[in-house]
């Protein structure tokens, strides 16, 4: 049975990749801080731990077969960004896990990146990966000098790396009092009764992919045998508008919301739709099981179970 740790593995996407790869047969062990109780079914070994402590994480790696760093502490919303505290909070952490994880024999690091924050945007989309990178945020710049630096740690070690480069996906046990999530922020404001918050005109557009659509295009990934250092983008193929968005929650919820408008900040890229041609030739074509409409159903029916 193979040994599997996932750092971050009590946050949205990181608690669906434990129960993944519990399902998968893997023995999983979660490292997250645990601000709230578990949100994953799986029976997983817990390690409440600090990861910008460098014994802590080193002692976690011991005996891993594959490393699954789902862990940030900035998103691609979070404004005002030093970028020495980036580096420091981020950057160097998940570098120093990267190099971590080869010394102690790891053979698969597994990585998520972002589809969204760190393609160029004066070309026009959908991006594929070999597509020009040039990030306009502090996220996106992360993200790439993480990747970059876990390539040359690869080249340098029998460690190889799979790079997740996610476009936006949404879900079940997606908080929508995080800075990340349109679609459940936007809910749970309309289910309080407040108005909507749209950055520009609304024309913005993104490939909102739903959780278990994401989840099986990661599981292929992992069943079938890759090549070495590999990088794939993962999303549904299509754009939405966040006016889109909207329409849909008014649709679901009959509540047509009051909307107002702020400028959209100069570090979010106007349009971003992922190709998938690479995944699509070399795992298969998977469709994509929940539209827009019927994933803003569930998640809209999870937050009023939740009050």
């Amino acid at each position: 049975m193979k040994k599997a740790i996932v750092f971050g593995g009590n946050g949205f996407i990181g608690s669906h990749v434990v129960d993944l790869l519990d399902r998968l047969g893997y023995d999983v062990t979660v490292f997250d801080r645990f601000s709230r109780e578990p949100t994953y079914s799986a029976p997983a070994r817990a390690i409440q731990g600090d990861f910008h402590d460098a014994a802590q994480v080193s002692a976690a790696l011991a005996g891993m077969d594959e490393v699954f760093h789902f862990l940030t502490s900035s998103t691609a919303a979070s404004r005002g960004v030093n970028a020495p505290d980036d580096l420091a909070s981020n950057v160097l952490p998940a570098v120093r896990l990267a190099q971590s994880a080869a010394d102690h024999g790891v053979r698969r690091f597994v990585f998520a990146s972002t589809g969204g924050a760190i393609y160029s945007s004066a070309t026009p989309g959908p991006y594929k990966e070999t597509d020009d990178l040039a990030p306009i945020s502090a996220y996106g710049t992360g993200k790439l000098c993480i990747e970059t630096y876990l390539d040359l740690i690869c080249s340098q070690s029998s460690m190889q790396s799979l790079v997740l480069r996610i476009a936006n996906p949404y879900g079940t046990r997606q908080r929508p009092d995080r800075l990340q999530g349109v679609i459940p922020i936007a809910l749970r404001r309309v289910l309080d009764g407040q108005p909507l918050t749209r950055m520009g005109d609304g024309s913005m557009v993104r490939d909102y992919i739903w959780m278990d659509d994401l989840l099986e295009r990661l599981a292929r990934l992992l069943e079938a045998p890759a090549p070495r250092n590999r990088v794939y983008n993962l999303g549904s193929g299509t754009g939405n508008t966040v006016n889109d968005v909207f329409e849909g929650i008014a649709q679901v919820t009959g509540i047509r919301p009051v909307i107002e408008t702020v400028p959209q900040p100069a570090s979010y890229v106007q349009s971003v739709t992922l190709d998938m041609s690479r995944f699509d030739d070399e795992f298969g074509t998977l469709p994509n099981s929940t539209s827009l409409e019927a994933g803003i159903t569930k998640l809209w029916e999870e937050i009023n179970d939740g009050e």
